[in-house]
């Protein structure tokens, strides 16, 4: 009876020691720099051939930009960054900036470093040909896109002055 006392307890401990878990460090800077983004919504998923699914933790940035993870379990992750008024550097148009990384048991953190471009700002007042402020005055931006080789213009930025006549597209 003791030797299988002693074995119960030995099997308990093992199923009660849990596997080794890694950390995911980050830092969010704006492109160019080295300011950091402080307030970015960041995001870790476990990765898989298909993109992400599973579990995902949600957290946002420091003052400084920095964000931690701990006890993560090894595998492929997905850790993808956004703020408004920012766009990823990777890739045109698309606000989300994405990186893949490996958690390994050998290894005891991750460091991750993520980089987002700010937005652009088309801002000002509507006023008519009398010198005028116009409220509620329909404003709209466009880009210049290429099509078939032909340079075309399409409706990128709708917006409405404000009851002060203002306007701000982003």
């Amino acid at each position: 009876k003791r030797l299988l006392f002693v074995l119960s307890l030995v099997v308990a401990q093992a199923f009660a020691q849990e596997a080794p878990r890694g950390v995911i460090r980050g830092l969010v800077q704006r492109a160019g720099t080295a300011e950091a983004v402080a307030g970015a919504d960041v995001t870790v998923e476990v990765a898989t051939d298909g993109g992400a699914s599973g579990p995902s933790v949600r957290l946002k940035t420091d003052v400084d930009g920095r964000f931690e993870v701990t006890a993560v379990p090894p595998g492929r992750y997905r850790v993808s960054a956004r703020r408004d008024g920012y766009f990823a550097s990777s890739s045109e148009g698309n606000a989300e900036e994405v990186m893949h990384i490996s958690v390994r048991t050998d290894v005891n953190d991750s460091n991750v470093s993520l980089f987002l471009v700010p937005a652009g700002v088309i801002a000002g007042r509507v006023i008519d040909s009398f010198g005028e402020l116009l409220p509620m005055a329909a404003v709209r931006a466009f880009a210049v896109t290429r099509e078939s080789g032909r340079e075309t213009l399409k409706p990128a930025a709708p917006d409405r002055s404000d009851d002060r006549r203002e306007f701000r597209l982003l």
